[in-house]
């Protein structure tokens, strides 16, 4: 007697309008943003995600870069040709966060200061994200802010002598030479720092380790098929768009009973599978495609025969090639995934419960 058949299991579109500039001081600033993640505020990837969310609502394109620490000159140096808002998240200890705002063209300054009454759940970035989309917003459509002499003054007074001193040195180094035309982060680096920053913190963050309950329908001989497993996942890519994983899965199934006038027998199936998924991912949604392949380790064994003339065969236990299907959804909450997938396994043969009665093949299944 073996195992059988196929299981089945329960734009952004962006219009710009664009006029040219009649003259320099006529120019519109590009609903653009620059959010730079300091120190302790990139360990979260969460919260990355709140902020790309909340922008992307109010039209506002937002790209992210890191820094191991606040450095005002960043800051306060900037190309006058620079449409974007730069936004800079720092956190000072655990229940405290401090906010940079850089306005278009150099020109505006904000500073925020918070509170976070838990450090960096979800009530806490949800309130820093609330006043990043709320400031870039006022840097962007309204003369809200602070002059560069303003925000200099505020830095120095909340940052350390050694901080402020580099505040007074940014001032020098502007009036020695003009700002430059790039990003004041440059590619070299981020890339350095990310790594640097990272560690093997960001290690924790590519790899997940979760528990998932399953529910399938096997056909009409077997039925419904219920168990609990465990799946091990790795991140290749972070970006939005692909969103690239690795994935193993393995299920451990309660045992399913095959009863027919003839014979009764239990099987029981253990799935394993390895494949990869691939999707779209926006703030703490993400929505994949999971293609894998593996086997299942089933075990059958006839229990009880209704005629004499039956002879009932030795349990077996096979290892059964199948592959696998799987759309999930996605949420992200904290250090929490949450997920919930439909799915198809389709075996590589198909295969029967048969008995020989009378010298006949009578078939129990499929």
């Amino acid at each position: 007697m073996k195992r059988l058949g196929p299981s089945f299991c329960a734009a952004l579109l962006c219009v710009s309008l664009c006029a040219p500039a009649l003259a320099q001081d006529e120019r519109e600033p590009d609903a653009n943003a620059v959010v730079v993640l300091i120190g302790e505020a990139n360990r979260t990837p969460e919260l990355a995600g709140v902020l790309a969310e909340l922008l992307l609502q109010q039209g506002v394109q937002v790209q992210f870069n890191t820094q191991l620490h606040f450095e005002p000159r960043v800051l306060l140096d900037a190309g006058k040709d620079d449409t974007r808002v730069w936004v800079f998240v720092a956190l000072e200890g655990p229940l405290r966060a401090r906010l940079y705002f850089r306005g278009p063209f150099g020109e505006r300054f904000l500073l925020r200061e918070l509170a976070l009454r838990a450090g960096l759940d979800e009530v806490g970035r949800e309130l820093i994200g609330r006043v990043v989309e709320t400031s870039t917003l006022a840097l962007l459509h309204s003369s809200e802010g602070l002059d560069r002499a303003q925000a200099e003054e505020d830095i120095a007074a909340q940052t350390s002598p050694a901080d402020a001193a580099r505040v007074r040195e940014g001032e020098s180094t502007r009036e020695a030479k003009s700002a430059p035309d790039h990003d004041p982060v440059d590619e070299h680096d981020r890339s350095e720092e990310r790594d640097d920053e990272l560690g093997p913190g960001h290690e924790v963050e590519r790899w997940s380790l979760g528990a998932r309950v399953s529910g399938q329908w096997t056909g009409n001989a077997l039925k419904g098929r219920y168990g609990a497993g465990v799946e091990l996942g790795h991140v290749l890519s972070h970006a939005e768009w692909p969103r690239v994983r690795l994935r193993v899965a393995f299920e451990l199934n309660f045992t399913q009973t095959l009863e027919r006038a003839a014979v009764d027998a239990r099987v029981t199936a253990w799935p394993l599978r390895i494949g990869v998924d691939l999707g779209l991912a926006r703030g703490v949604h993400a929505w994949l495609l999971g293609i894998s392949t593996g086997f299942d380790r089933v075990h059958t064994s006839a229990e009880h025969a209704r005629s004499s003339e039956l002879q009932l065969s030795e349990p077996t236990t096979q290892l059964l090639p199948a592959s696998r299907a799987e759309l999930r959804y996605e949420l992200a909450l904290s250090r929490l995934l949450l997920s919930v997938a439909a799915l198809i396994d389709v075996p590589w043969a198909v295969t029967h419960y048969d008995v020989f009665e009378d010298g006949r093949r009578v078939r129990l299944g499929t």
